[in-house]
């Protein structure tokens, strides 16, 4: 409150030497609103070099952190138990992708399987997601085509899938991909594709 009271009163402007009033015996005063702004400024500065010294001694020794191995291992234990049965879940959605012949069947299975992957929102610990991707790919190359007449090739015939089967596998694979993403470095967002 002192140094407040000082700083207000350092910041207060000052009448000119012939207006102010002398009220002593020995004469105008020599002082100008500089000289006490730098006497309140050295104040504080003081208070906060003293002060400096007290707050340091807090941080004198760096806290030790020792790790619970036993829990650490409990809590891996179970998140494998928990990732075996998704693994498991996971493997007969893409199965059930596997088994599709016409392209009713295959987008059915492509949007199951693509609304797990978002709801689990990574993949378990374990899986090989480009063996997962390759396995869909076969499938989706395996769906019937349609043909058409266009100038781009030499025949003058183009081939494609359904445009369901396009759209749905465009999203199945955008999504597997965010969801694949490893995130590396401590400090740095670096993340690396799976696929």
């Amino acid at each position: 409150m002192l140094a407040f009271s000082a700083g207000v009163l350092a910041l207060q402007p000052t009448p000119p030497l012939g207006a102010r009033a002398v009220t002593s015996r020995s004469g105008p005063i020599a002082c100008s609103a500089i000289d006490r702004r730098s006497a309140v400024f050295g104040a504080l500065g003081c208070g906060l070099l003293a002060a400096v010294p007290a707050a340091s001694v807090a941080y004198d020794a760096i806290p030790e952190v020792k790790p619970d191995f036993a829990k650490l291992e409990q809590q891996r234990a179970e998140q494998a138990f928990k990732d075996r049965g998704k693994i498991k879940i996971l493997n007969e959605k893409v199965k059930a992708l596997e088994s599709a012949s016409k392209n009713e069947e295959f987008v059915a299975a492509a949007d199951d399987l693509a609304l797990w992957v978002v709801g689990e929102k990574r993949f378990p610990d374990g899986v090989k997601v480009k063996e997962l991707v390759n396995r869909i790919k076969l499938t989706y190359d395996d769906m019937p085509i349609i043909r058409f007449k266009c100038k781009e090739t030499r025949s003058g015939v183009c081939t494609t899938h359904d445009p369901r089967v396009e759209d749905t596998m465009t999203s199945l694979m955008n999504e597997m991909r965010k969801s694949s993403m490893i995130q590396l470095g401590d400090y740095r967002k670096v993340e690396f594709r799976a696929f």
